[in-house]
């Protein structure tokens, strides 16, 4: 099957070779298919134009983008991801590596590295995505709670950590009153997004991640270390386990942050 979706007198559907990814993120947004089910419609012309309907039907169209937005970047991530996998999954056998190159057969250098340049770039790539999606988080939930869009223009729609701007996001939230909120976004940007987000800034500003490896032969012991990260993870296992905690913020989001505010 493929997935689809209806937007006025266009109808889309899923690559086929997508819908495998399609599903576990579809998943998570069919919660986000209760902000229908928030409205009520007015029961008289009276009614409706004291109750500020219109204002309401307004911010759940919004709303829809935004979650369409966001939906968007998530399948983003999970398609670097399966890039990401697939080209680890191929991990050469040490007798391959010394057919590669004279070189690496009569170990002239205590490692040899293969470059993959797939793999590095959709490393790259995942983590440029990923950041991408807690903007675009943010971008949804000022909708319902402004202050999050107090700093007038474009670049305060993003999730700002930085412990030493009173105006960061956990902040903002705790400052009027969403506690449970700020912690939620505390505890994720300890557990995880710092560490990304550091990464991410290092591609952005030096061009290349320090540290990272591919496949690495170690002549001593003729082991092929697979790739990984500078904090010394395996690549592939890094990178779905920040996907898992995507997914997981998107839920919590959904369930905490908007059908309740609704």
């Amino acid at each position: 099957m493929s997935y689809y979706q209806i937007k006025g007198k266009k109808i889309f559907f899923s690559d086929r070779r997508m819908d495998a990814y399609y599903e576990e993120i579809f998943n998570v947004f069919k919660l986000f298919d209760a902000i229908d089910g928030s409205y009520t419609p007015p029961a008289s012309m009276e009614e409706y134009i004291k109750g500020g309907f219109q204002e309401r039907i307004e911010l759940l169209n919004i709303l829809r983008v935004k979650v369409d937005d966001c939906r968007h970047k998530a399948i983003g991530v999970r398609y670097s991801l399966a890039m990401i996998q697939q080209e680890t999954n191929v991990c050469p056998t040490a007798e391959e590596l010394k057919d590669y190159s004279e070189m690496v057969a009569h170990k002239m250098c205590p490692e040899a590295e293969i470059k993959n340049e797939v793999l590095i770039y959709e490393t790259e790539s995942f983590l440029f995505q990923v950041k991408s999606n807690l903007d675009i988080i943010i971008q949804l939930l000022k909708h319902l709670y402004p202050y999050l869009n107090e700093n007038k223009g474009r670049d305060c729609e993003s999730l700002k950590l930085s412990a030493n701007d009173k105006n960061n996001t956990v902040n903002l939230m705790r400052g009027n009153g969403d506690g449970k909120m700020a912690d939620f976004f505390d505890l994720q940007a300890t557990e995880w997004i710092r560490e990304l987000n550091e990464m991410r800034n290092e591609i952005t500003h030096r061009s290349s991640l320090t540290g990272f490896t591919n496949f690495v032969f170690k002549s001593d012991t003729e082991e092929v270390v697979r790739p990984k990260l500078p904090n010394g993870r395996d690549v592939d296992e890094y990178c779905r386990d920040i996907f898992n905690k995507l997914l997981n913020m998107y839920k919590v989001v959904a369930e905490e942050f908007v059908l309740s505010k609704l």
